[in-house]
């Protein structure tokens, strides 16, 4: 999983990002089962954005931002030549790590990412 680099982002768009991943955090946060919360979240949607605080230069509005599911769904829809409807999720996470850890066990960095996304 990559950090999205914000050089060309607009400031609206990365607060949108965070105001939706700050929501679902809200939502979750009486659940009893978080963590089942948010790995089911991560399953039923196509598009998974992670956001987290981070204090690095290169971060907007405090925070870093990374596609943790959904490259492999929109590059077989873009080679199928269909267009990109996904379902999209925002969702906080403590750290980048944290969210690295995410997306190796149910994102695209995990071992069956590709084949479910074709």
């Amino acid at each position: 999983m990559n950090r999205v680099d914000m050089t060309d982002m607009k400031p609206e768009v990365m607060r949108k990002h965070i105001d939706l991943a700050q929501q679902n955090e809200r939502n979750l946060a009486g659940h009893p089962d978080i963590y089942g919360q948010i790995v089911e979240q991560i399953r039923k949607r196509d598009l998974v954005w992670a956001v987290w605080p981070e204090d690095r230069a290169d971060c907007m509005f405090g925070h870093g931002l990374a596609m943790l599911k959904g490259k492999w769904t929109l590059m077989a829809r873009y080679q199928a030549g269909v267009a990109a409807n996904v379902q999209v999720v925002r969702l906080m996470f403590p750290s980048f790590e944290a969210a690295s850890q995410m997306c190796a066990l149910y994102g695209d960095d995990s071992q069956h990412a590709e084949v479910q996304a074709s």
